[in-house]
C-alpha cells in the first residue's frame, strides 16, 4: 500500500487512510505461529510467533500485514 508521511493509504482508494486493527490499543498486535510438517501429513506448532500490524481500508476492506517495529528490529539484526 502507498505510504505517505508515515501513514498508510488504500490501493483501491488512494485518498483514504487505512486503519490499524488493534482495538485502539497501541500495545496489541496480531501474530502468526510457525509450524513444521511431521512426516508430511500433520503439523507441529513451534514455539515461535511473528508479530504483525494489520492495516485495513474502512471502505472496501482491503488489508495488508506489516511487521511490528520489534519484529522489524529482529529482522535487521546481523
Amino acid at each position: 500500500m502507498p505510504k505517505k508521511d508515515g501513514k498508510f493509504y488504500c490501493l483501491n482508494h488512494p485518498e483514504r487512510e487505512m486503519a490499524v486493527l488493534n482495538e485502539d490499543n497501541p500495545d496489541t498486535f496480531h501474530t502468526l505461529r510457525l509450524a513444521t510438517w511431521i512426516y508430511g501429513n500433520r503439523l507441529k506448532m513451534e514455539n515461535k510467533s511473528t508479530g504483525f500490524d494489520i492495516y485495513a481500508c474502512t471502505e472496501c476492506g482491503y488489508s495488508e500485514l506489516y511487521l511490528t517495529s520489534s519484529e522489524l528490529k529482529l529482522l535487521r539484526k546481523p
